[in-house]
């Protein structure tokens, strides 16, 4: 029995849905059954760990639980694994809502407190929540039959704390310090390649992607002079069954996705009809067209439905090969096969000249199902993948379809990880499933990842939208443009003019007063929040799900700042005011295509506020440094200046001119 900030816990055993063994009594109908808990108490919350054990084994079906009881609850968030990959929000005003497979709780309780609880993964077992009437359970198991043995798993994380933030910073330094390949977003290292502006094959050419169409692709960023820092050659470069089977002029019809999910691959190679010369020559090709770094896309099971086995990868990898779900032939759970797995895909792109790679279907562990405890199969593939990236490419690599638990909590060192569904062009309804995704897991998988929010287009209707949120992400910025139609107009508030980002600190994530309720029917609109070089910047959206007006307020602390004074510009008005502590702004957005992005600056005791440059929607990180009167900039442009006194600004001892607004200055800076 344990007790948590006055929440009792109970464990159980269930078997079919029928509580077989419990902590609060001796009856049970499984002699076998037994079932303990133990807390391990820190500072602001408490770590649980179960022990059991079951004659019936705890497969899933089958399950160790933990009831908890939470009283006095206002409302609740939970972040939900919604399919085997990726997770999303939920909005639930009862435990009793709470969806299975739910991966994290934030609670706001009645007296205005927060608890964050999130389950854990251990070497053998999971634990995941779902809801109930009278609480919510954290269910134990571990996917393989007659496994029954618990000896101290850790089951799940709970902090408590004043502020939303403060609780799940909490659970994740704690989470960090209790799962030993788990480290914080702060201790992981981003890949150069990131730092600039990238493009992906996938929604230009889909499975039709060749070498003729990337170089036609790459000619049109030189005329345009749109400075793509790497390209990413996507789905379906392989030579894999069923290649042929899609006449081109179909696109992406409703077939595309099934069919391609039942193809094996033969061999690690280019297809010898769309890259007759190899992968090699393809990525030398690019290079030599202007685009300086070149990935490659794979998925851990070679292709999505295993490998062909009479084919020449299956041949060589044969004694590490075992048939999962479904009779696809996968690599074993074992570090000695997997290391060399994927030492072997990582090492035959370095040969070819690739310089990272992307590494789809993670969350693929259910293949393993009844072969091999998740914590297990989880562990062995998380390293093995972090360990050839780091080998060959220093830990260049764009995680995908891994957001489960077992996935995040096992990956050691690599730093970035897609966070949403897959880019869905011109979908209105899409971008608002997306910026709900990405956003809201900013909140667990941020605190531990670099958040990729996937791919876009700059001539969809949401362009402007899209370019916006990827530019205050604090991750990756990669385009999809088909061949012909890059705006570049649309990238020029986002990247330098040689392609860099001026990249946000943390993953974004919603403002605190965003939280709890649905943006689409709430009828207040949606915020979500970055730092960048200790100013503060809040993007606010219109969800609304009629399209109606929405009406709200903004404020320094929407972007968790903490001081006196600062200067707030909207950057599409340019009006700006200077704002005291407690004070706040309101304002009225139109229609689900109305926008404004808030930059926050301090200025206590400050003469001279530098807001940065204004054509950039990151610009307020233009300023490298700012003291005594000096300006240092990461690129010259159009420069901003909060000032009461009168300026004179000078560019390497000249006087430059400048226009004068109330008090804001701005000057031109070569």
């Amino acid at each position: 029995m344990s007790y948590i900030d006055n929440t009792r816990c109970i464990a159980e055993i269930y078997k079919d849905g029928i509580a077989i063994a419990s902590t609060e009594s001796a009856l049970s109908y499984d002699s076998a059954a037994e079932v303990s808990l133990k807390s391990l108490p820190f500072e602001d919350g408490e770590a649980v760990f179960i022990s059991a054990f079951s004659g019936t084994g705890l497969d899933g079906a089958n399950a160790a639980e933990i009831r908890i009881s939470i009283p006095a609850i206002a409302k609740i968030l939970a972040i939900v694994r919604h399919s085997p990959f990726w997770c999303r929000p939920a909005f639930c005003g009862s435990t009793a809502a709470v969806p299975d497979n739910t991966q994290a709780l934030l609670i706001k309780r009645a007296d205005d407190a927060y608890d964050c609880i999130v389950p854990l993964v251990g070497d053998t077992y999971k634990s995941v929540i779902s809801g109930g009437d009278d609480g919510v359970r954290v269910r134990v198991f571990s996917g393989v039959d007659g496994i029954g043995v618990i000896d101290s798993h850790p089951a799940f994380v709970r902090t408590t704390a004043s502020s939303p933030m403060d609780a799940v910073n909490s659970a994740a330094r704690r989470i960090s310090r209790l799962l030993p390949n788990c480290r914080l977003r702060s201790e992981r290292k981003m890949p150069e390649v990131s730092e600039r502006l990238g493009w992906c094959s996938w929604d230009a050419l889909h499975i039709f992607v060749n070498k003729r169409e990337l170089l036609e692709k790459a000619a049109e960023f030189a005329e345009k002079k749109v400075p793509v820092g790497y390209a990413i050659i996507d789905d379906m470069w392989a030579d894999c069954t069923l290649i042929d089977v899609f006449p081109r002029e179909l696109e992406c019809d409703e077939t595309m996705i099934p069919t391609m999910h039942k193809a094996r691959m033969r061999d690690f190679s280019g297809d010898p009809l769309r890259f007759p010369d190899g992968m090699a020559d393809a990525i030398s090709a690019l290079k030599a067209a202007g685009i300086p770094n070149v990935g490659i896309w794979f998925p851990t099971t070679g292709y999505w439905y295993g490998l062909e086995p009479s084919g020449p990868l299956a041949e060589e990898f044969r004694d590490r090969l075992i048939n999962g779900a479904g009779d696809r032939l996968i690599i074993k759970p074992e570090s000695d096969a997997a290391d060399s797995w994927f030492a072997f895909l990582c090492a035959r792109v370095r040969s070819w000249g690739g310089d990272f790679v992307k590494i789809d279907n993670q969350g693929f562990h259910r293949y393993y199902s009844g072969i091999c405890p998740v914590g297990k199969s989880a562990a062995v593939i998380q390293q093995a993948i972090d360990k050839a990236v780091f080998g060959y490419f220093d830990g260049a690599l764009i995680n995908c379809m891994g957001m489960p638990n077992e996935c995040m909590f096992n990956r050691p060192e690599s730093a970035v990880s897609r966070c949403s569904d897959d880019f869905q062009p011109e979908n209105a309804e899409w971008f608002t499933k997306n910026i709900l995704q990405c956003s809201f897991n900013g909140l667990l998988q941020g605190r531990f990842f670099v958040n990729d929010w996937d791919m876009w287009w700059t001539d969809d209707g949401q362009a402007v939208k899209n370019g916006l949120c990827r530019a205050i992400s604090g991750g990756p910025v990669y385009l999809s443009d088909k061949i012909g139609r890059t705006r570049p107009e649309i990238l020029a508030p986002i990247i330098l003019k040689d392609g860099r980002l001026l990249r946000c600190d943390e993953s974004a994530a919603p403002t605190p007063d965003s939280l709890f309720d649905d943006p689409r029917s709430s009828g207040r609109p949606f915020k979500i929040r970055n730092t960048i070089k200790g100013c503060g910047l809040v993007a606010c959206f219109n969800l609304d799900a009629g399209n109606a007006p929405v009406t709200g307020r903004i404020s320094p602390s929407d972007a968790l700042l903490t001081g006196t004074e600062f200067i707030c510009r909207e950057f599409f008005s340019g009006e700006t005011v200077k704002l005291r502590a407690g004070e706040a702004i309101e304002f009225r957005l139109v229609s689900r295509d109305d926008i404004k992005l808030y930059s926050f600056c301090p200025a206590g005791g400050c003469d001279v506020v530098p807001l940065g440059r204004t054509d950039l929607y990151t610009g307020v990180g233009a300023v490298s440094a700012f003291a005594d009167g000096r300006l240092t900039l990461a690129e010259g442009g159009r420069i901003a200046f909060y000032s009461e006194k009168k300026l004179k600004i000078t560019a390497e001892g000249l006087e430059i001119s400048s226009e004068r607004k109330g008090n804001v200055y701005t000057a031109d800076v070569p």
